[in-house]
């Protein structure tokens, strides 16, 4: 706007100038036309070169700051439309996932300043690519853990697949990260993710000052406590049936129902198996299902699972809950 203003004002004083000197005495009509011309083309030129210059290194700055945080289609729509990221806040359905690093807080305590902030980058540096991978929005950093979310500011159909993808692979990064620690670094535990979809109030909070896009509500809070869960159920991915139901995925075995630590209401979770084969899967479902019917006979049949998939501790944790339970009733998390 100021550009083109300056250009009008620059215009309008080369075609009335020459007019205004004439009123007062001066002889115009020897001057040189010509110069005054190529003079205002120039100008025009190098003024219009210099607003395209810097709204260009504008848009690269930005590009680049949002690409930080979310996925590089939806930071190209943010920028056709900045209100899409509007100081406001909305009530949306999203699907929300938390991961954090088992045992990192005390690891901390037993190396040095310097390792931890190389790991802790290395770290979340290979969490957030994989977000961003399968078009996550980054919400914030806690510590080691991560907290993403799919379906705001741009919600797309597959972002339940895209989400539960991440979730595993976000798990497998985990994995490799701490399978490839520098040496003379202590063990490092594994990566617990938990997800879960249900309303959330999404957008820009902190004032002009200091502003986050960030999530808030129902959805946030199940998905940070199940991915507590995951600790006391011996799981690496845990999901809620909200969730699971909409990802499009046949790869999940049913973990039993829980009730969640600060809820009362009981949530059945799921853990993604793609390794598993798709009839181990089935019997699972049939074991829980009889478990639930009132059969605590059928909680048998998981031993021999259990020798199949040796180290599988979820799958054993399974078994002492539903021996603790019956007719499909709620394992509440101390």
């Amino acid at each position: 706007m100021k550009v083109g203003f300056i250009l009008l004002s620059q215009f309008a004083f080369f075609l009335i100038f020459p007019f205004l000197l004439q009123n007062i005495g001066i002889d115009t009509l020897s001057l040189p036309a010509f110069g005054w011309a190529v003079g205002w083309l120039l100008g025009y030129a190098s003024v219009g070169s210099a607003a395209r210059t810097i709204n260009s290194k504008q848009r690269a700055f930005a590009q680049s700051a949002l690409g930080k945080y979310l996925p590089k289609s939806i930071a190209n729509e943010i920028l056709k439309d900045p209100e899409k990221l509007a100081l406001h806040g909305e009530k949306r359905k999203i699907f929300a996932v938390f991961t954090d690093l088992e045992g990192f807080t005390k690891l901390t305590h037993a190396i040095e300043p310097e390792m931890v902030a190389t790991l802790l980058n290395d770290y979340l540096d290979r969490l957030s690519e994989v977000a961003l991978e399968y078009g996550g929005t980054i919400d914030k950093f806690v510590g080691d853990a991560l907290v993403t979310f799919w379906g705001a500011p741009i919600a797309y159909p597959d972002d339940g697949e895209r989400a539960a993808k991440a979730a595993y692979a976000l798990y497998l990064a985990g994995e490799d990260f701490r399978k490839n620690v520098p040496e003379g670094v202590p063990p490092i535990g594994r990566t617990r993710v938990g997800m879960h979809y249900g309303d959330a109030i999404v957008g820009n909070f902190g004032g002009e000052g200091r502003i986050q896009y960030t999530a808030l509500g129902d959805a946030m809070n199940t998905a940070a406590r199940l991915e507590a869960a995951n600790k006391t159920l011996e799981t690496k991915v845990l999901l809620s049936r909200e969730a699971m139901e909409r990802t499009g995925l046949d790869w999940y075995r049913p973990m039993g129902r829980i009730t969640l630590r600060g809820r009362s209401t009981p949530v059945e979770v799921f853990e993604p198996v793609p390794d598993w084969e798709e009839k181990d899967r089935a019997a699972v479902t049939a074991i829980i299902a009889a478990h639930e019917n009132g059969d605590t006979a059928s909680i048998q049949a998981l031993g021999a699972m259990i020798k199949l998939y040796g180290d599988d501790l979820g799958l054993a944790n399974l078994r002492k809950r539903l021996k603790k339970t019956k007719n499909g009733e709620s394992y509440a998390l101390g």
